[in-house]
């Protein structure tokens, strides 16, 4: 997707029936198996939509933790763990410290590593780890326990690339530069 083409300006209201006048901003954090889903389906989507939806997993690699780690609490999170039954939650989480993830691996039995992303979330297995990695990322990111659709917008809109600033040349340059 060009991404340069697409101007994020406002949250995407889903119109399905299921979904009707939720907030695809939202279902990242309160059911992402259901983004999960809209992604396998690409070629059936609203252009719109499929948009929309790529634009918020590109700028969500931008998104930077807050969680700190609960070994440590020190640093940010980095890695959430996946237990063998599918299980996923703010315990199962550390830093980037050997030592803290040395402490996580020995008090669970640990089934998968991965980088704290939507992208990550995107490889687990079932529908209900999704979801509950995608609660887990409403913790990961700071959002309050109950949040309303402006403030996920806001979290992405602070992830969107800064636009390049143009500089203007001073007048002197410029006559010079026209004699050549």
């Amino acid at each position: 997707m060009n991404n340069a083409s697409f101007v994020y300006q406002h949250p995407y209201v889903l119109k399905s029936k299921k979904h009707e006048g939720k907030i695809l901003e939202d279902l990242f954090f309160r059911e992402f198996g259901f983004i999960h889903w809209l992604m396998g389906r690409s070629g059936r989507l609203y252009v719109e939509l499929w948009q929309h939806l790529n634009y918020l997993l590109e700028i969500s690699k931008n998104l930077k933790p807050k969680m700190l780690c609960p070994v440590c609490k020190k640093k940010t999170v980095k890695y959430f763990y996946l237990l063998p039954k599918g299980k996923v939650g703010e315990r199962y989480t550390c830093c980037d410290s050997p030592a803290c993830q040395y402490a996580v691996k020995n008090r669970y039995l640990i089934k998968q590593e991965l980088e704290v992303s939507f992208e990550s979330i995107n490889k687990l297995p079932r529908k209900d780890s999704m979801d509950a990695a995608g609660l887990l990322m409403k913790k990961v990111y700071g959002l309050p326990r109950c949040f309303k659709s402006d403030t996920t917008f806001n979290l992405f809109k602070g992830a969107c690339p800064k636009p390049q600033k143009t500089i203007k040349a001073p007048e002197a340059i410029q006559l010079n530069l026209s004699l050549f």
